[in-house]
């Protein structure tokens, strides 16, 4: 996985990432625990029964710790993901309400560039525009 190389914003899918890799290493404990349980036990007091019964227990507890490792890391960035949208919403809000009054600005720009064109009769109505009183006097 390339956590080190992903961004905040990347976050919601990297959870996912994390999620289907953890679905493949339930799915593998599942495989191993159902492949061992049709088998004939083994002698436990036999090389190969000894042997098998190590292979078995290495390779479930290989899988079960990565898919417990992989849960703790999809908790974590799910936890991460939390506090960056509650950190970033009114930082988005501003944003927002920043470029909006923006557009305002530009919209009264053009608007007195046009009446400038159409003369001072056009002025005078222009000057008592809501918008332009908003873009001087914000409310806020």
């Amino acid at each position: 996985m390339k956590v080190a190389l992903c961004q905040p914003h990347n976050l919601p899918r990297l959870v996912e990432l994390v999620y289907g890799q953890e679905l493949i290493c339930l799915a593998r404990v599942q495989e191993l625990k159902h492949t061992f349980e049709r088998m004939r036990p083994p002698a436990p007091n036999r090389w190969s029964g000894l042997v098998l019964v190590h292979i078995r227990d290495a390779e479930l507890s290989f899988w079960e710790a990565r898919l417990t490792w992989l849960q703790g890391v999809r908790e974590s960035l799910e936890g991460m993901h939390t506090e960056y949208e509650r950190a970033t919403s009114p930082q988005i809000q501003d944003a927002y309400a920043v470029s909006r009054q923006a557009h305002t600005l530009h919209a009264t720009s053009r608007q007195a560039q046009a009446s400038h064109a159409a003369g001072p009769q056009a002025r005078v109505a222009h000057a008592t525009s809501p918008q332009l009183r908003a873009a001087r006097f914000p409310a806020g």
